[in-house]
């Protein structure tokens, strides 16, 4: 198993990565995460305050209010025809050990916030760990083609998680999807608050 450090949330040409460095090997996992997750971990990456809690932050202060403690958050299966990750939140409460299946980009947000050791087993970190000089994603256009990045993306700023949110609301809109673009507005808002934009 190995212990990770989030390095950073990156934007490449196909989207939000989350870079996972293990403490063992230094070897980086990267996973493909959506804007609102990345805008989450990059709110503690950055130690931005928000005047409001986000979702994540809901999360722990219900955690702490209902006496259960985050212990860790482990990344165990990759499922290589999907390229989706797994990730499962152990929490105790009561002294009982419990676990609940999450996305890795939520449990890493909420991780984050709990003070939580994030953990990728061992299987997962060799069929997609990467050295962190060479960092490749995957592209679709019909059929799939891999291009190589000889360094990282670069790093994600406040503005590109905007752009993406507002993308997403016109098409909320577009679709007639009104709660779900009332909430990417407050998103946006909240985004825009924080950073003074």
């Amino acid at each position: 198993m190995h212990r990770v450090n989030v390095k950073d949330v990156r934007f490449s040409k196909i989207g939000f990565v989350m870079l996972l460095e293990s403490q063992l090997d230094h070897r980086v996992l990267p996973v493909f995460i959506a804007p609102g997750e990345a805008q989450a971990i990059l709110v503690r990456l950055k130690g931005v305050e928000s005047k409001r809690p986000l979702t994540h932050d809901l999360m722990r202060h219900f955690l702490e209010d209902l006496g259960a403690e985050v212990r860790r958050v482990v990344i165990h299966a990759l499922d290589e025809s999907t390229d989706i990750f797994y990730a499962t939140i152990l929490y105790a409460v009561n002294g009982t050990i419990r676990d609940i299946d999450a996305r890795p980009s939520d449990a890493v947000a909420l991780a984050l916030r709990c003070d939580a050791p994030i953990w990728v087993e061992g299987s997962v970190m060799d069929k997609a760990g990467v050295d962190p000089d060479r960092i490749q994603v995957v592209e679709s256009t019909g059929e799939e083609e891999t291009a190589e990045f000889p360094a990282p993306p670069r790093s994600v700023t406040n503005e590109d998680v905007i752009v993406s949110l507002e993308d997403r609301l016109h098409q909320a809109i577009h679709d007639e999807r009104y709660e779900d673009a009332a909430r990417l507005r407050d998103q946006i808002e909240e985004m825009r608050h924080t950073t003074g934009k």
